[in-house]
């Protein structure tokens, strides 16, 4: 609700402060929501790194939208060093998962890999 001004005054900082709360409690959707809010800075200082932990815990109990996310940062080397083929494995289980706009990072992230690259890859992806 801090979070969208629903029914209250959007506050940033207070939507964070409570998507901690519950992420430290191991829920999915509440990890993935401070992960982007501490890689865009909303309400907190930009921090990738934070971000992509956030990130790592949700796509580990496979939460599509951490997967996708995940997955953008290795694209992109946001917080971490560019890594193809983490990108392929994460972009793909988001895409298993029902992400809508993986299936389209996916095909772009797959055009600047080799065949052994994609090989590799596809050898790590088990749907989660």
């Amino acid at each position: 609700m801090y979070d969208e001004g629903k029914g209250i005054p959007q506050n940033e900082k207070q939507a964070v402060a409570w998507y901690r709360r519950a992420s430290d409690q191991g829920l999915a959707q509440a990890q993935n929501n401070p992960g982007l809010m501490y890689m865009t800075g909303r309400g907190v200082k930009t921090n990738n790194s934070s971000a992509l932990k956030l990130f790592q815990l949700s796509a580990e109990q496979g939460y599509e939208q951490g997967q996708f996310n995940l997955g953008v940062m290795y694209d992109e080397g946001w917080g971490v060093d560019k890594n193809p083929v983490q990108a392929y494995v994460w972009l793909s289980r988001a895409a298993i998962n029902g992400g809508a706009d993986a299936d389209a990072r996916l095909r772009n992230v797959t055009k600047k890999m080799t065949p052994e690259q994609i090989a590799a890859a596809r050898k790590m992806i088990t749907p989660k």
